[in-house]
C-alpha cells in the first residue's frame, strides 16, 4: 500500500474531530493537521439529556405556544360567531360585538339583570350558578324570557366538552415484535387520555346518580365553595345532548329557535379534522417518488413475514450445518403466521417438527430475536370480520384498513362499519374504538414491496430480490466538494434533525479540509451513541445503565460485607457480578466457584473472553464470563466451540449451564459460545469492517453515504473501499495503549482554574473539560486502519506473557509521536458555528398589568407592574410583593406554619369573607420592579418582559471609552420589520461616538489575559456593562465555572483596556480578523 492520506472524523451531535493523517503500509506515520469544532445540537437539551433520550425537537416549544394561541383564537371566534347568531335571533341585547372587551360588556350587564330578577340578595351561590340555573330551567316545562335562553344557550358554548379522536389513541403496544415501543411522550400522553376518560366517567356516572337530567342542571345543583364546578373533564357528547334538550323544549315557545338550530349548532360544536401529515411521510429507496407504504397494510404485513421467513435457517443437531426452508416448510409457516400473527421461534420449531437438538437461527449473525412476526392486521380484523376477512379480496381489505385509518370519528366509523361493511352493531363498535393497528411506516413503497415479493414469495432473500430488481448502480460522477444535505438523496431520506444538523456541519469542515489539503484518499469516521442510535433506544439504554449501576453498589457492599475489602476495584466488582451471572459455576467445567476466592493475589478463578481478546478487540461484559483458571489455560485462545464440542455431551452440558445465566447479557452470551470459526472470521476478522458495514446503525449508513459523494460512492470505480465506519472499541484501545488519556489533564491545566477543575472532577469526567478531546479521538479514528487493529490483536496475544492485562507494550506508530500529538492539538484553536439569526421568542410568555404609581417605604412614588402568580412559585423574598396587604399577612403567617410556599399545595391559606365563608388563596397578584414593553394593536395591549438579548454593539465615546448598547431580540426584530427597513445593527452611531464591534453569543474575541498575553475567547453571554467569556476550549459547564472562580467578565471598556478585538475562526481553527 503506497503513502497515502486519511481523514479521521469523529462526529457527534454538538461537536466534530477531525484529523488528517498520512499512512504507509496501512500504518499512520504522521499528523499533517487536526482540529475541533462545535456547534449547539439539531435537538434541544444537553448532552446528558441526549444521553438519556431525553432530548426533544428545537421546534417543540415554538409549536406547543402556537398551538395555544390558535386554540385561544378559535375559541374567542367561535365565542363571537354564537353571540352575533343569538343577537340576530333577538335572544341577546344589541350592541357592537366585534372584540372580546364588547362582548364581555353586553354580558355583564345582562347577568347583572338576570341575577336582580333570578338571585336572592346577597346569595352569592345563586348568583355563581345563575348561568346554569337558567339551562336547567330551559330542559323543562316553562319559558324563558328570549334574553334568558340566549344567556343558557352562550353559556353551554363557552365549553364544548372532550371529543375523543382514534388518533389520540392510537398507540399500539401490542406488536409483539419487542422493538418499537410507544415513546415516553406517547404513553405519557396515553396516561393522561386513559386518566380524562376516567374522570369523564366519573362524572357522567355521578349526573345520572343525581337523576338529573344535564350537565347543566348537574352543575346548578353544586355548591361552588364545597364543589368544584370548574376543571371538570367533560366530553362532548355531554353538550351536544344539553344542546338539543334545550332546543327541543324551548322551540314551542321561541319559533325562531328552528331557523338557526343547525347554524348554532355547527358554530358551537363543529371541529376541522386534523390535518394531513401526508407530506411529512419519508420517500421509497427505490422509487423516491412514492411515500413509503403504511406498516398495518397488507401488502407490508406480507412483506416482513417473507423477509424473515426467508432469512430464517435450520441449524442441524451438529451445530455447524445449516439449510434453508423448504418451500413445503417456507408456505406452512407463512400460513400458521398469516392466521395467528406473531410466534416464537420454539413454536416455529414444534410446528416445523424439528429434532430437539435442531434449533432455528437467521441468516446474520449478532440477530437476536426470540419470534417471527405475524400478519398483525389480519389477525385484529378477522376477530372483527371473522371468516369474510379471508374471503375479501384483496381491494376490499385495503378498503376496510383505508377506512380505519381515514376516519377519524370513533361514531362515524362504527356506522360505516355498520351501514357498509354489514358489522354487528357489537362488532362495528369493537371495530371503531377498540382495534388499535400498527403505527409508523415500512422502509419501501407499495409499489417496490409489490415487486420484490413477486421473487420473495419463492424464497428468495430481500437483498437478491433488490438486486434483480434494480441491478447494479450505475457509477456516479465524483463530486469535488460535499452538496447541501437536504440537496442529497440522503438529506431527503433524513429526518432526524441531530443527524441533520451534524452532517451540515460535517459538510462544512470537510469541505474546508478539501480546499486547504486536497481531497484526502480514505475517510474513516465514528459517530457518537446519541447520533446513531434512536431516542427511544437511548432512554432504554440509560435505564439499563441506571440499573447496572445499582446493581454494581449491590456488588460493592456484598464483597465489603463478605470479604472486608473497603475500596474494591473496578475489576472486583466485575468478578462479582460474572459471580452472580454464572450462579457460581464455572461455565466449562460445572465446578462451584467460592465468591472468597474470586479476589486477592492467589486467586484461582480467572475472567475469561469467551471470543478470545486477542481475536475481538471485545473486552465488555458481553463477552465476559468466569472460569477456572486451569480451564482458562486449557482453552487458551480459542473459542468454547473449537474447544469442546467434539465432546457432545460436555458441550451439551455447557450449553445448558450458560443458558441458565441470570443478566441482560445472558442471550448474547449464548450467541457467542456458539459461534463457529467462521462466525468469528466473519464478524472479528480482517474484513471485520465490512460486517460492521452491514450491522451498523441508520445514521451512521447515512453518514458514510453523505461523505461517499466524494468518491462516486462509498465504494469506488476501482472496487476501493473509500469511506469506512471505525471499528467498534478500536478507537478506545489506541487512545489508552499509545498514552493518550494521559493529555487530558495537561489540556484541562490550559484553561483559568484547571487545577482547580482537576482537584475536583472524577479521573474518568478529565477528558470533557477541553473540546480538544474530539481531535485526538478523531486522529485514533484515523489511525484505526486494518493494519494497526491486526498490531492490536497480535499485542493482545502477547499480553499473557508480558504479564499485562490485555495488551503487550504497543510501538508508537512514529517516532515522538506522542510529543507531535501533545504541540499539534494544544495549538488548535476551537471553532464554533455562530447563531447570529434574529429568531426565537421575542419576549417571556407572562403578561403583566398596566402600570401602577406606587410609593415606596421612603416616600419615593414609582412605577410597577403586577403580576399573578400561583402562592407555590412564591419565594421567601417575593412574598413581600404581595399587592393586597390583608392577604399579604395571611400568606405569610400560613407559610410560617407550614415552613415553605411550595409546601401550601393543598393546605392553602384561607380568606374569611363577611358571611363567614372561608376561601382558598391560591393565586396572588406580585407588585414586580420589571420595565415590559407594550405591545399589541389598540384594544389589544399587552405589557411583557422582553426576552433575551441579541447583540450588543461596543463603541468608543468622545473620551476614547468603550460604552455598550445591548439590543435585546424583540427590538432586532422590531428593526427587521421596520418600514423603511432598519439596519439590525446600527454601526453609524452619533457625531462623537466610533463604532468598534458587535457580538453575539458565539463569537470569537482575541484578548489579553491578566498577564498581557493574547489568547482567544468565545463570547458566552452579554448584558449591558457585563459581558461573560472563555477560553476558546474550554467545555466545562457554567456551574463549574462558577465553582472554580474561573468565570471571564468584562465590561465594554475592560475589552478596551485588554486590547479586545474581534476575529472569526475558521473550520480548520484558522484565526482572521472578522471584517464586519
Amino acid at each position: 500500500m503506497s503513502d497515502e492520506t486519511v481523514l479521521g472524523l469523529d462526529i457527534g451531535s454538538e461537536s466534530i474531530g477531525w484529523s488528517m493523517s498520512r499512512v504507509e503500509q496501512g500504518v499512520a506515520i504522521g499528523l499533517l493537521a487536526s482540529g475541533s469544532h462545535a456547534f449547539d445540537a439539531g435537538v434541544s437539551g444537553s448532552s446528558v439529556e441526549l444521553e438519556k433520550g431525553a432530548d426533544e425537537s428545537r421546534g417543540i416549544e415554538r409549536r406547543v405556544a402556537r398551538q395555544a394561541r390558535r386554540q385561544f383564537d378559535r375559541r374567542a371566534r367561535r365565542a363571537r360567531k354564537v353571540f352575533r347568531i343569538l343577537q340576530r335571533a333577538r335572544l341577546l341585547p344589541d350592541g357592537p360585538a366585534d372584540t372580546p372587551a364588547e362582548i364581555d360588556a353586553i354580558i355583564k350587564a345582562l347577568d347583572t339583570a338576570l341575577r336582580n330578577r333570578h338571585c336572592p340578595a346577597g346569595d352569592h351561590r345563586a348568583a355563581q350558578v345563575m348561568p346554569y340555573r337558567l339551562r336547567a330551567l330551559a330542559i323543562g316545562e316553562v319559558a324563558l324570557e328570549p334574553f334568558e335562553l340566549g344567556r343558557a344557550l352562550y353559556s353551554l358554548a363557552q365549553r364544548r366538552g372532550f371529543r375523543s379522536s382514534r388518533r389520540d389513541a392510537a398507540i399500539d403496544t401490542d406488536d409483539g415484535d419487542g422493538k418499537k415501543k410507544p415513546s415516553k411522550d406517547q404513553k405519557d400522553k396515553a396516561k393522561e387520555l386513559e386518566g380524562m376518560k376516567a374522570a369523564i366517567q366519573s362524572l357522567r356516572t355521578a349526573i345520572d346518580a343525581s337523576g338529573l337530567k344535564t350537565l347543566g342542571a348537574f352543575l346548578a345543583a353544586r355548591d361552588p365553595d364545597r364543589e368544584p364546578i370548574r376543571r371538570l373533564h367533560t366530553d362532548r357528547q355531554m353538550f351536544t345532548e344539553e344542546y338539543d334538550r334545550i332546543i327541543d323544549s324551548q322551540q314551542r315557545y321561541h319559533p325562531a329557535l328552528a331557523e338557526i338550530r343547525a347554524t348554532l349548532a355547527d358554530a358551537m360544536f363543529y371541529q376541522r379534522p386534523l390535518k394531513s401529515q401526508r407530506h411529512l411521510i419519508g420517500r421509497c429507496s427505490i422509487y423516491p417518488n412514492r411515500r413509503r407504504a403504511r406498516l398495518c397494510t397488507p401488502l407490508a404485513q406480507e412483506f416482513r413475514i417473507r423477509q424473515k421467513l426467508n432469512d430464517l435457517r435450520i441449524l442441524a443437531a451438529d451445530g455447524v450445518t445449516e439449510r434453508v426452508l423448504e418451500p413445503k416448510e417456507r408456505e406452512m409457516l407463512y400460513g400458521q403466521l398469516d392466521l395467528e400473527g406473531d410466534i416464537t421461534l420454539a413454536r416455529a420449531k414444534k410446528s416445523l417438527k424439528l429434532a430437539t437438538k435442531e434449533k432455528l437461527n437467521f441468516a446474520f449473525a449478532g440477530e437476536e430475536e426470540k419470534s417471527l412476526p405475524g400478519n398483525r392486521t389480519g389477525k385484529k380484523l378477522r376477530g372483527i370480520f371473522g371468516p369474510r376477512w379471508d374471503a375479501f379480496s384483496d381491494d376490499e381489505r385495503r378498503a376496510v384498513i383505508h377506512d380505519w385509518l381515514s376516519i377519524q370519528d370513533e361514531q362515524e366509523l362504527q356506522r360505516r362499519g355498520v351501514e357498509h361493511w354489514k358489522l354487528s352493531e357489537d362488532d362495528a363498535r369493537r371495530f371503531a374504538f377498540e382495534v388499535r393497528l400498527e403505527d409508523g411506516h415500512a422502509g419501501l413503497s407499495e409499489r417496490a414491496m409489490s415487486e420484490l415479493l413477486e421473487q420473495m414469495r419463492n424464497g428468495v432473500p430481500y437483498m437478491t430480490a433488490l438486486r434483480a430488481l434494480c441491478g447494479e448502480p450505475p457509477p456516479v460522477e465524483p463530486l469535488e466538494l460535499l452538496p447541501p444535505v437536504l440537496q442529497t438523496d440522503v438529506g431527503r431520506r433524513l429526518r432526524n434533525p441531530a443527524v441533520q444538523r451534524a452532517l451540515t456541519e460535517l459538510r462544512k469542515v470537510v469541505n474546508a479540509v478539501i480546499r486547504r489539503y486536497g481531497r484526502p484518499d480514505r475517510i474513516r469516521i465514528e459517530l457518537a451513541r446519541e447520533l446513531r442510535t434512536p431516542r427511544a433506544q437511548r432512554a432504554k439504554q440509560f435505564k439499563e445503565n441506571f440499573a447496572r449501576e445499582k446493581l454494581r453498589l449491590a456488588s460493592k457492599e456484598r464483597i465489603l460485607r463478605e470479604c472486608g475489602i473497603q475500596e474494591p476495584r473496578a475489576d472486583d466488582i466485575e468478578r462479582a457480578l460474572l459471580h452472580e451471572e454464572c450462579q457460581g459455576l464455572c461455565p466449562y467445567t460445572g465446578q462451584s466457584i467460592d465468591f472468597a476466592s474470586l479476589f486477592g493475589r492467589n486467586s484461582t478463578v480467572d475472567v475469561e473472553h469467551i471470543i478470545p481478546f486477542s481475536v475481538s478487540l471485545d473486552n465488555s461484559f458481553a463477552n465476559k464470563t468466569l472460569c477456572l483458571r486451569s480451564e482458562n489455560l486449557r482453552k487458551g485462545r480459542r473459542s468454547p466451540r473449537a474447544v469442546y464440542e467434539h465432546d457432545e455431551q460436555a458441550w451439551h452440558a455447557i450449553l445448558q449451564r450458560v443458558k441458565r445465566f441470570r443478566s441482560d447479557h445472558a442471550h448474547a452470551k449464548l450467541l457467542r459460545f456458539q459461534m463457529t470459526d467462521e462466525d468469528i472470521r466473519e464478524r472479528y476478522g480482517e474484513n471485520f469492517s465490512e460486517g460492521q458495514l452491514q450491522a451498523t446503525r441508520f445514521a451512521n449508513r447515512l453518514a458514510l453515504e453523505y461523505l461517499g459523494l466524494l468518491y462516486g460512492g462509498v465504494i469506488d470505480t476501482d472496487g476501493v473501499r473509500r469511506v469506512q465506519p471505525a471499528p467498534a472499541g478500536v478507537t478506545v484501545h489506541l487512545r489508552r495503549e499509545l498514552g493518550l488519556e494521559t493529555l487530558w489533564e495537561e489540556f484541562a491545566r490550559l484553561l483559568p482554574g484547571g487545577e482547580q477543575t482537576l482537584r475536583t472532577t472524577p479521573r474518568h469526567k478529565t477528558k470533557r473539560l477541553t473540546h480538544l478531546h474530539h481531535a485526538v479521538d478523531a486522529l485514533c479514528v484515523a489511525m484505526a486502519t486494518p493494519a494497526m487493529v491486526k498490531r492490536l490483536s497480535d499485542a493482545a496475544a502477547r499480553a499473557a506473557d508480558a504479564h499485562r492485562r490485555n495488551f503487550a507494550q504497543l510501538a508508537e506508530p512514529w517516532p515522538g509521536f506522542l510529543d507531535e500529538v501533545r504541540t499539534k492539538i494544544s495549538a488548535i484553536i476551537v471553532s464554533r458555528r455562530p447563531n447570529r439569526r434574529v429568531r426565537g421568542g421575542l419576549h417571556d410568555g407572562s403578561n403583566y398589568s398596566r402600570p401602577f404609581i406606587q410609593v415606596d417605604e421612603k416616600g419615593k412614588p414609582g412605577q410597577v407592574h403586577r403580576i399573578r402568580k400561583p402562592v407555590t412559585a412564591l419565594t421567601a423574598s417575593s412574598i413581600h410583593d404581595i399587592v393586597d396587604p390583608c392577604i399579604r399577612e395571611i400568606v405569610i403567617e400560613k407559610v410560617r406554619e407550614v415552613g415553605e410556599p411550595k409546601n401550601l399545595e393543598g393546605n392553602w391559606p384561607m380568606l374569611p369573607t363577611r358571611d363567614g365563608r372561608l376561601i382558598p388563596i391560591k393565586r396572588v397578584r406580585l407588585n414586580m420592579g420589571v420595565k415590559p414593553v407594550r405591545i399589541g394593536r389598540p384594544g389589544h395591549e399587552r405589557y411583557v418582559a422582553t426576552g433575551s438579548n441579541h447583540h450588543a454593539v461596543i463603541y468608543a465615546d468622545r473620551f476614547g471609552r468603550w460604552q455598550d448598547e445591548v439590543v435585546t431580540r424583540f427590538e432586532a426584530v422590531r428593526r427587521l420589520k421596520a418600514s423603511p427597513r432598519e439596519p439590525v445593527v446600527r454601526r453609524e452611531r452619533g457625531p462623537d461616538e466610533t463604532f468598534i464591534m458587535w457580538l453575539v453569543p458565539g463569537d470569537y474575541v482575541r484578548m489579553e489575559d491578566p498577564k498581557g498575553v493574547p489568547h482567544i475567547y468565545k463570547v458566552l453571554s452579554i448584558s449591558r456593562g457585563d459581558h461573560e467569556l472563555c477560553e476558546h476550549l474550554d467545555a466545562r459547564p457554567d456551574q463549574e465555572r462558577k465553582a472554580t472562580k474561573s468565570r471571564i467578565r468584562v465590561s465594554a471598556d475592560k475589552l478596551r483596556q485588554r486590547s479586545a478585538q474581534k476575529v472569526r475562526v475558521t473550520h480548520l481553527g484558522e484565526v482572521e480578523p472578522a471584517r464586519d
